[in-house]
């Protein structure tokens, strides 16, 4: 699929850590339990210093959040499938948001498929979430050293209150 490439050019190397992790992990899933565990040390460290995390200020209720769900800054593993949660675009207001329109609003990180999300216009297909789906895609792409697939499951422009992916592991990849 076209869209799922890494269209803004997010640099690979910020990935190599979760490679070494996956290298040094007995299975997938020890993987990706401790890189669950990585991510949420990483948003009590933000937290604990009031620094900033990729632009969100990262409160208890957004560590419980992420904490709570292995698949929201990592993922699960079932068969030959990794399930991923995007992590919100605006962390905060989402979890404290009950309008499911505003929920989604929250949820998402694509500037037009927000302004999509609020106005209707441009109607945007659900089909431009692969754009998002190409940065899990990215992170996999790296871990297991070749091109994986993605599948969207769910999305905020699909009307769904979180985006949600499937990643398939590569042949000779699931340990």
């Amino acid at each position: 699929m076209v869209l799922a490439g890494n269209h803004h050019r997010v640099p690979v190397e910020g990935f190599e850590g979760r490679k070494r992790l996956f290298e040094e992990s007995e299975t997938v899933d020890e993987f990706l339990m401790k890189d669950h565990e990585r991510a949420v040390t990483e948003l009590e460290r933000f937290m604990a210093e009031a620094r900033l995390w990729y632009e969100q200020e990262i409160t208890p209720e957004t560590v419980e959040y992420v904490r709570s769900n292995q698949e929201v800054l990592s993922g699960i593993r079932r068969g030959d499938k990794i399930y991923t949660t995007k992590f919100p675009y605006a962390p905060g207001q989402y979890l404290a948001e009950s309008d499911p329109l505003m929920k989604r609003y929250y949820m998402c990180h694509c500037p037009l498929a927000r302004a999509s999300i609020l106005s209707g216009e441009p109607e945007i297909s659900p089909t431009w979430c692969y754009c998002s789906g190409g940065y899990e895609k990215l992170k996999f792409d790296v871990v297991f050293g070749e091109p994986v697939e993605v599948e969207v499951l769910e999305s905020a422009l699909a009307g769904d209150p979180r985006c949600r992916f499937a990643v398939k592991i590569p042949e000779g990849k699931l340990k």
